[in-house]
Formats: C-alpha cells, sequence, structure tokens
C-alpha cells in the first residue's frame, strides 16, 4: 500500500513542475499584451488574432503528432511523426495563405510569413516536449518552456520599448520561437529523407481524428472573436482580447496537468488489485477539484490583469470576464474527461466531442445573435462533457 501511495505521489509532483512551465509560456502572451496596450496604445486585438489563427494551425498539425509521441512504445518514431506534423503545419499554412490573399486580406506577405515563422517555432517546442514527457522528463520539459518564455517576454519587452512598432515587436516575437525551435529540436530529431518519408506507415486515422480533436475548438474561438469584434466597440474588442487570454490559459494549466498526471494514475491504479474502488476514484476526485480550483483562480486574476491593460470602468466589461470565469470551471471538468478518454484511446470520441462542441456553438449563435459567451461557450462545454461522461464510464 505505501509503494502504491509513493508511485502515485510522485506522478503527481513532477507533472506539476512541467506545469509550472507550462503556465509560464501562457502568462508570456498575458504579460506581453500589456505591455502593448501600456507602451503602444493598440496591437493587442491584433495580437490575439494572430495567435488565435496560429494556434489553428498548430492544433491541427501538432495534436496528433503529439499525443501520439507521449504514448508510443517506439521511441525510434520521433523523425517520423515530427516530419509528418511539420508536413501537414506547411500544407494548412499554404491553404490559409491562399484563401488570405484571395478572399481575406488580413495580413500582408510578411505578416503571413510571420504566422508560419511562430507556428513553426511553437510546434517544435511541443514536440520536443513531448519526446521528454514519453521519457518521463517532466521536469527538463517545464524548464524548456519556462526559459522560452522568459526569454521571449524579456526580448518583446525591450523590442516594445525602444521600437514602439507592433510589426518591428511581432518580427521578433515569431522569429524568437522559430530559431529556438530550431536550437532544441536538433537534440532529439535525427534529420534523415529515408525517415521522414516513412511516415506514410504510421496511423493517419488516429493523426486526423487528433488532430481535428485540436483544432476545432480553435477555430470555434476565432469565430466568437470575429462575430464578437464585428459589433463590438474598441473597449469591448480590448474586454474580449483580455478574457480570452485569461481563459486560454486558465483551461490550459488543468488541460496539461491531465495530460500527464490522468492518463498514468488511470493506467497504475487499474492494475492495482490491492486498491478498492474509494482508492481508485480519489485522485481522480482530486484531480476534477484541483483542475476546477485552478480555472477559478486564473479566471478571478483576470479582473485585476484587466485594470492594468485599460483606464475603462471595470464595471463596462465585468459580466464578459465573468462569462469567461463560469465557462473556464466548465472546460475545467470537461478537459478532466478528455484525459479520460484519452487514456483508453478512443480518439473518434474525442473527435465527434470536438465537433458537438462546435455545433453547439454554432446552434446558440444562430438562434440568440448575438450570443452571450457564457451561453454559447457555456452550452458546448456542458454538451461535450455528458458526451465523454458517458463513454468514459466504462475506464473509470
Amino acid at each position: 500500500m505505501s509503494r502504491i501511495l509513493s508511485s502515485k505521489a510522485s506522478l503527481l509532483l513532477s507533472p506539476l513542475v512541467f506545469s509550472a512551465g507550462v503556465a509560464a509560456a501562457r502568462l508570456s502572451p498575458i504579460l506581453i499584451g500589456i505591455v502593448l496596450t501600456a507602451f503602444l496604445g493598440e496591437g493587442l486585438s491584433d495580437f490575439v488574432s494572430f495567435l488565435l489563427i496560429s494556434n489553428i494551425l498548430i492544433s491541427f498539425s501538432s495534436q496528433g503528432a503529439q499525443s501520439l509521441i507521449i504514448s508510443s512504445e517506439d521511441k525510434n518514431n520521433t523523425t517520423e511523426y515530427s516530419g509528418f506534423s511539420f508536413f501537414v503545419l506547411v500544407i494548412l499554412y499554404l491553404l490559409f495563405a491562399t484563401a488570405d490573399f484571395i478572399y481575406f486580406n488580413l495580413y500582408s506577405f510578411f505578416e503571413s510569413l510571420l504566422v508560419l515563422c511562430y507556428s513553426s517555432g511553437y510546434l517544435g517546442i511541443n514536440l520536443y516536449c513531448a519526446v521528454l514527457n514519453r521519457n518521463k522528463e517532466n521536469v527538463k520539459a517545464g524548464l524548456c518552456w519556462l526559459f522560452t518564455a522568459a526569454v521571449v517576454f524579456v526580448a518583446s519587452f525591450l523590442v516594445v520599448i525602444f521600437s514602439e512598432s507592433y510589426l518591428v515587436f511581432l518580427t521578433t516575437y515569431s522569429m524568437l520561437w522559430f530559431f529556438w525551435c530550431l536550437y532544441v529540436l536538433k537534440d532529439v530529431i535525427e534529420v534523415k529523407v529515408f525517415k521522414i518519408l516513412s511516415v506514410l506507415k504510421i496511423n493517419k486515422k488516429s493523426f486526423a481524428m487528433l488532430s481535428m480533436f485540436g483544432c476545432i475548438p480553435m477555430l470555434g474561438m476565432y469565430l466568437l472573436k470575429v462575430d464578437y469584434d464585428s459589433g463590438a466597440s474598441e473597449s469591448q474588442m480590448l474586454g474580449f482580447a483580455v478574457g480570452f487570454q485569461m481563459f486560454s490559459m486558465s483551461l490550459f494549466l488543468p488541460g496539461i496537468l491531465g495530460a500527464l498526471v490522468v492518463p498514468r494514475l488511470v493506467e497504475l491504479l487499474s492494475k492495482s488489485k490491492e486498491v478498492g474502488f474509494r482508492w481508485k476514484s480519489l485522485p481522480l476526485l482530486f484531480y476534477v477539484l484541483l483542475s476546477s480550483s485552478l480555472a477559478v483562480l486564473g479566471s478571478v486574476f483576470s479582473f485585476d490583469i484587466f485594470s492594468l491593460y485599460v483606464d475603462a470602468p471595470l464595471i463596462e466589461q465585468i459580466d464578459l470576464l465573468r462569462s469567461f470565469l463560469w465557462v473556464a470551471v466548465l472546460g475545467a471538468v470537461n478537459a478532466y474527461f478528455i484525459q479520460i478518454v484519452m487514456a483508453k484511446r478512443q480518439y473518434e470520441s474525442l473527435f465527434m466531442s470536438s465537433i458537438l462542441w462546435l455545433l453547439v456553438i454554432v446552434f446558440v449563435g444562430s438562434v440568440y445573435a448575438p450570443a452571450p459567451i457564457y451561453l454559447s461557450l457555456g452550452s458546448a462545454y456542458v454538451a461535450s462533457t455528458f458526451y465523454l461522461l458517458i463513454t468514459s464510464r466504462r475506464v473509470v
């Protein structure tokens, strides 16, 4: 019994260090947003849109490879998964750049290249940390995220102060991610053409399911932002950007914690005959409470952080920020069930949950246009959670 408790403690502490590093990486864009607003008085909404578009590309190209690398027993397939992931990213970027040039005109050619540089850099760090996590080097992965966040923030801060140019800042920000990615990947990826060509042998169905699962929520959030900005004042657009940044950080903390903790706990406890139902349920209950607490704490700070962005009265944005707070709690519970289903490798269920999530947002938005944030996102997370609850009942 003591050996089991010791194993559970080690499983919890090591990922917490990794989570701290990831939290720093998520906090960095929020602090950069404060710097942009304080010294330039503009750029925050554009920066959030840049991150959302990039995250759509990153999520689709990395979610499948990252999950398959972590769960794979073969440690020699890093190049295959990574090569395929970058291949998917380039294809998606070309489609985005073509559509933007013909229809949307969101970015100039140079700004479009910055999307590719940042996306490639972030994708590379994701894959590098996935390899470290597979090797149970969670602390090293956390320090990688922490160092990256610190360097990017300090450099961005200095560039904003001395250049006073949003474009110069965005160039610096994107290229830092890109070149740091090139540096760290050389330690884990052996670049050989014949290995990269062997990506044709990987499980492309699982890759596609996981990629769509990661991409659809980012696409949904971008559509929400576009819909909200179309009828919002500048102050309201700023409030949405702040609320979304705090929401994404609050939600990512329990998500990444669960990605490391829950699958291992499920595997450990399902094999133990000495542990009864209560001991099997206790760590999972602890995770639900911890996830929700992290989401609440992170979202509560959005009320204070908002005052650092803008001098407008907080009361004008309090309903919007409160909406993100409650949705973050629902999202934290949803993240718990996502990790349970992920541990069972039911990738089709994850894909279907993301489709359901997006359909609910579209339905609520069409019926209650313009729908409040808490109604659109809240309904989507409730529906997705119930679907995953039914799917995961055989796992717990």
